[in-house]
Parts: C-alpha cells; sequence; structure tokens
C-alpha cells in the first residue's frame, strides 16, 4: 500500500517528496509539449483567419470581374405607367421620345346565346385559318384574306361524341394553340368566345363550316355548326360576332412611326425592349444612361479587401526586429507562396487587351512600397470608366472583344487560352426541287389539273383550268401565281424544262427545312405528267471555323462553340445579322479577377494548400495528445518507482526504530537491579 501520510517511521511527507521527484523528471518535457500545443492551436487559428481573408477577397474580386457592373443600364422616364423600357449591354447611352398612339390587340369573336353548356350545335368540320383581313372600305365592305406563312390550318372535327357547346370548345383547345376557347353567360345566355392568342392584324380568325352540304351553303345560314362560321374574307358567312378586332400597335420613337403586332417590342431599337401599355396624349421622355456606381463600388470594395487580406497576412507572418519577437507564422513558406502568387496576379499586365487599358496602374491603382497595399489615385478611375467601361472590364473580368459588328462574345471556359481568334461561317443552302414528267400537251386543254401541294410542311389545294392554247409557259405562270395566292407569300415557282418536256417545281426557301411534295392528284393531271410523289428536299451544308479549326454551329441560336479538345475550346461566339464569309477576329483576355478566382478556389479547396497545411498541424497536435500518455506512463512507473524505494526506506527504518526500543528496553532492566543492591 502507497504512502499517503507522514512516514510513520521517518516522520518524512512521502507523497509531497514523491510528486516533487516525478515533476522534477518530467515538467521540462510536459512543458515543451504544452508550449508545442499552444503553438499549433494558434497556427490552425492563424491558417482560419487566412481563409477567412482569403474567401472575403475573392468574394470582392469575383464581383469586381461580373461584366453586368460596367454595362448595366439604367432607363429612367418622365411618366411612368405607359411605356416600361429596359435596356441591355447593347444598348447606347441616349433620349428617346415615345408616343404610343395605339396598342395591339387580339381578335375575339363571339357566337349568339345559347341554353345551357350542354346545347347541341351541330356536325361537322371546322376549319381555322390565321391571316390578314383587309377591307376595300366601301359600303358594303368587300374583304381580303390572306392567310400566314408558315402556320397550317386547324381542322376540328364536330360528330355526336362532342357536338355540344363545351363538346365544341373543349374540340378547339385540344386542337390548338394559337386561339383560345371559352363560354361566357353575360345573362342572354352562354356564349362561345373565340379570342386570338397573339395579337396584330396577323392574327386574324378565318372560320370556315363544312357540315357535308358544301362551303356556299353552310356558311350563310346559322342552324347547326354554321352558327360558328366567320369568313374573313366574305361578308357573308360571318355569323360570330366581332367584339374586337386585331390591330397592330403603332407608335413612334423620336417622330419615326413604328407598327408591331405586339405591345413588346424588341426591334425597334437596338438593346431596348419597349413594353406599350397604355395609349398617350403626348410623348414620353426616356433616358436611358450607363450605370457606373456599381462597377466604382466594385473596383473600391475589391481595393478594400485586398488591403485587409495583405494586412492579415502581414500580422500573422511579421517579425519585429526591436523586441525580437516573432509571430505565430514568420517564416512561414504557406504565407509566403500566397503572398507571391496573389502580388504576381495584381501586378503583372493582362495579355491581349482589345481595349486601352491592361493593368491596375491604368486605372489609378498603384502598389505602395511601403507595405504592399493598393491605393486609388484622385479621378483616375473615375476617368477611365467615364472613357469606355469595357475597357475598365477587361482588367477584371474574361473578356471578347470582337473586331467587326459581324460578331458577339458569349462565354469562354477555363480551358480557353487568350489570344486573337479568326472567325469564318459559310452556309451553303440549296432549294427543295420537284420534277414533273413527260406531258402530253395536245391533251391538256380544258383540263382541270388539281392536286394538294405541300410546301414546308403547308398543304393547300391548287385547281388549275388550261384553256386552250396555253403554252407551257402561261402553264408555268399560272401555276406559280396560283401557289403565291393559295400560301400568302412567294413559296414555290414552277418553270417549264424543255430539255425533259416537263414541269418544275423549286421551293422559294432554301435550306434543310425546305421541302416539297404532291398528293391527292387527280387524274386529268396525268396529262400534265404529275404524281403523287416528294421531290428532293432542299440541303444545308455549314462550314464554321474558329482559327481555322471547326466549331459547332447551333442554329437556334446562331452560335459557334469551339470543339472539345481543341486549341479554341470553350470559346463561344454568336454570329450577328446573317453574316457570312469571313467574319473578322476576336480578342480574347483573361482578366485579373478570374485569374484570381482561380488562385484562390485552389486555396480555399478541401484539397488546396490551407486546408493541407491545417490537417498537418492537427495532426501533430495529435501526436502531442500521444506524446502526454506516454509521458503519463513514464510519471506512473517513476511514482512508483519511488514509492517503492520509499516504502523500503521506512520499512528498514521501523526496523532500525524498533531494534533501538530493544535495546533501550534491555538496558533499562538490566542496570535497574545493580541500583537495588546497592543500597
Amino acid at each position: 500500500m502507497p504512502i499517503t501520510a507522514t512516514g510513520l517511521g521517518s516522520g518524512l511527507d512521502v507523497e509531497s517528496i514523491v510528486s516533487q521527484l516525478v515533476l522534477a523528471d518530467i515538467g521540462p518535457a510536459e512543458q515543451r509539449l504544452n508550449r508545442q500545443e499552444v503553438n499549433y492551436q494558434s497556427q490552425v487559428s492563424a491558417y482560419g483567419s487566412i481563409k477567412s481573408a482569403l474567401s472575403e477577397f475573392k468574394g470582392s474580386s469575383d464581383r469586381a470581374a461580373l461584366l453586368t457592373n460596367y454595362t448595366d443600364m439604367t432607363v429612367t422616364a418622365s411618366e411612368t405607367g405607359a411605356v416600361l423600357v429596359t435596356a441591355t449591354e447593347e444598348a447606347e447611352a441616349a433620349r428617346y421620345s415615345l408616343l404610343v398612339n395605339r396598342l395591339a390587340t387580339q381578335q375575339s369573336l363571339a357566337s349568339d346565346g345559347f341554353e345551357t353548356t350542354s346545347s347541341v350545335v351541330g356536325t361537322g368540320t371546322l376549319t381555322i385559318t390565321l391571316g390578314t383581313t383587309s377591307s376595300d372600305g366601301q359600303e358594303p365592305p368587300s374583304y381580303d384574306f390572306v392567310p400566314k406563312s408558315g402556320v397550317t390550318e386547324i381542322s376540328v372535327v364536330i360528330d355526336e361524341s362532342n357536338n355540344t357547346l363545351s363538346g365544341l370548345r373543349k374540340a378547339i383547345n385540344d386542337a390548338s394553340n394559337d386561339l383560345t376557347a371559352s363560354i361566357i353567360n353575360d345573362g342572354s345566355g352562354y356564349k362561345l368566345v373565340l379570342t386570338s392568342a397573339n395579337s396584330g392584324l396577323g392574327n386574324t380568325l378565318n372560320l370556315v363550316v363544312d357540315e357535308g352540304t358544301g362551303e356556299s351553303s353552310d356558311n350563310t345560314d346559322t342552324s347547326g355548326l354554321s352558327a360558328f362560321s366567320f369568313r374573313a374574307a366574305d361578308s357573308l358567312g360571318r355569323n360570330l360576332s366581332e367584339i374586337r378586332s386585331a390591330q397592330d400597335a403603332n407608335f413612334t420613337v423620336n417622330g419615326l412611326e413604328i407598327s408591331s403586332s405586339s405591345n413588346t417590342v424588341t426591334e425597334a431599337v437596338s438593346g431596348l425592349t419597349i413594353e406599350l401599355v397604355n395609349t398617350t396624349s403626348s410623348e414620353i421622355e426616356v433616358e436611358v444612361t450607363r450605370n457606373l456606381v456599381l462597377a466604382k463600388a466594385a473596383v473600391e470594395q475589391f481595393v478594400t479587401n485586398y488591403n485587409r487580406l495583405i494586412g492579415s497576412l502581414d500580422s500573422l507572418s511579421v517579425y519585429d526586429a526591436e523586441t525580437q519577437s516573432a509571430s505565430v507564422l514568420t517564416g512561414d513558406s504557406t504565407i509566403r507562396t500566397i503572398q507571391s502568387n496573389i502580388r504576381s496576379i495584381i501586378n503583372t499586365p493582362i495579355s491581349n487587351v482589345a481595349g486601352a487599358f491592361s493593368s491596375l496602374s491604368d486605372l489609378g491603382i498603384t502598389t505602395q512600397t511601403a507595405d504592399g497595399t493598393l491605393t486609388i489615385s484622385g479621378s483616375a478611375l473615375d476617368d477611365a470608366l467615364a472613357i469606355n467601361p469595357l475597357d475598365v472590364a477587361n482588367v477584371f473580368a474574361s473578356l471578347g472583344r470582337p473586331t467587326s459588328t459581324n460578331l458577339s462574345y458569349v462565354s469562354a471556359s477555363e480551358v480557353t487560352e487568350p489570344g486573337e481568334y479568326a472567325v469564318s461561317f459559310n452556309r451553303t443552302d440549296t432549294q427543295a426541287t420537284l420534277a414533273g414528267g413527260a406531258f402530253d400537251n395536245g391533251g391538256l386543254n380544258n383540263k382541270t389539273i388539281s392536286f394538294d401541294l405541300t410546301v414546308s410542311g403547308t398543304t393547300q389545294a391548287v385547281s388549275f383550268e388550261t384553256g386552250t392554247g396555253l403554252s407551257e409557259e402561261d402553264i408555268a405562270a399560272s401555276l406559280t401565281s396560283q401557289a403565291e395566292a393559295l400560301f400568302g407569300s412567294s413559296v414555290v415557282t414552277v418553270s417549264y424544262d424543255a430539255t425533259v418536256d416537263g414541269f418544275e417545281f423549286t421551293s422559294v426557301a432554301a435550306g434543310s427545312e425546305a421541302s416539297i411534295a404532291i398528293s391527292s392528284i387527280a387524274d386529268d393531271a396525268s396529262f400534265f405528267g404529275l404524281s403523287n410523289q416528294t421531290g428532293t428536299a432542299g440541303t444545308t451544308t455549314i462550314d464554321a471555323r474558329i482559327n481555322n479549326e471547326s466549331a459547332t454551329y447551333d442554329e437556334e441560336t446562331n452560335q459557334l462553340t469551339g470543339a472539345l479538345g481543341s486549341s479554341v475550346e470553350g470559346l463561344v461566339l454568336k454570329i450577328l445579322g446573317g453574316a457570312t464569309g469571313e467574319l473578322g477576329t476576336v480578342k480574347y483576355a483573361v482578366g485579373l479577377g478570374t485569374k484570381l478566382s482561380e488562385l484562390l478556389d485552389g486555396l480555399l479547396d478541401t484539397n488546396g494548400l490551407l486546408d493541407a497545411r491545417i490537417t498537418g498541424v492537427q495532426e501533430s497536435i495529435s501526436n502531442i495528445s500521444a506524446q502526454r500518455l506516454r509521458l503519463q506512463e513514464t510519471a506512473n512507473s517513476l511514482e512508483s518507482r519511488y514509492r517503492s524505494q520509499f516504502n523500503g526506506l521506512e520499512t528498514l527504518i521501523s526496523q532500525l526504530n524498533a531494534t533501538q526500543s530493544f535495546i533501550t528496553t534491555a538496558f533499562e532492566n538490566f542496570v535497574q537491579p545493580l541500583s537495588v543492591n546497592r543500597r
């Protein structure tokens, strides 16, 4: 049993002596471990502070690199509520005067009232066509209707399964997105209301009913399904009431009159979207200005956070020569690496810029030799922003600057190298053709030639009476004219080829979407050399190149993208205005904001330099804990040995004390009788 009190034999404070002996043995090592742990904990805290400062600086660097800071446009209007104008980066800073004379409207048609939504409406086929209606202004008026190009007519079949008012509504809505059918009870009955989905004169509705008896008789009465006819090209057969006519918007910009089928106008002024809300009695003044406040604030915040970062790095690594005291990270290679890499980016001019500025010093931002911080000198930044904001942006942002108006820069990736890239775009479109066989000229007199002609997905019924004495050229010209009238525009031409003694159809449009087909051909057309046949479709061949390397082309967006694995990988450009041939060049530069972001992303990554250093220090702290365990084991061993030695000492002293007591007693017993005998 260990001694826990004053030695019984020696009278020594053994507990205290043992503790002091153990402490004397392990104390220096324990103090060393404590100092190391405190230092390591301080390093972890310091690295955490560095990460925080780097993250804050990255945020400001990212914001400084945002192009919208430099291209953002502000629009102010002298009056609100009539027009809403928004601007893109393509807009020019300017003043505009707007006068809204008329808003674009959608046509609405209404039927007579029905008793219920389940009222029977008859059966037949309702054919709906969109187009433009015009009137001669006479009384009674004469109407002309031209179908909308590229829009297929809609056929709605009404039979005994859906021949109610609600069934007709559903059938129309299921068949088309170009109009909306609804049922409204205005107090006089349930009325079917048809509204064109889009505004403008070009979206006028034409509804023709076929109840199986022929159109001429079907649409002149108001019974059955004919009650829903609205023949736009005829004063007869307008059995639906026009409750609102279709019209184009009419407005002026700086005195120039403009018409639009929509109240949202994007093509009138480059870079501006004009939303017409109400008509105006006087001009509204609209001013478009470039908002440079955001740009200046972004640059100033960049400088502020950079200086804050430099201050943090210096305070954590500085050595005070006067006091000869070091900071927690004095001499740390991580600090030196971070400082060196950031300062290298800050002080290196941007290569391949297209603008006037390539460095911070061009913007009046200079480095102080005393402490390495940045300062903004005088009004240099304001002057630079006033000269050209995009030139300022080029210092911070990764930006492509085209040298011609044929191109615009869209984006680039981290693998895109700075440089000047030549762009070419060549497109070869062929027209669709259909060649008929040899025809019997002698047999064509007084023949009716009828067939369905489909051009690029739109079908129209062609019917032609040859008459007598017509030449092949006359027939070809007549067919061309009829096709133009049917399709509402020139979509196909017909010519006679004497070498093959036949007629050839050629689409006006060229490209892969162009096609021609003939179907439902009548017997008399065999004299004409025609049959049910599909012609040769048009083709599109694209040769798009960036720096003479093939690029992919997106027809919907008109964008070119550098191919993967090529020297122009990641570069995305847009072709403007349908330009072809050699389109000019694009200068692509990587701004310091992008460079800093890439550097900082690597530093802040979970597998980055700082986390690696923190992990290493934490491993050292864990190692100290292991050393403490081993030191404690040593202390326990020493304590056991010292206690064992003192126990042995106490045993010996106890034995000596016992011996002393025995001798003393024996001596006392030996001396006492002698004293008695002398008496």
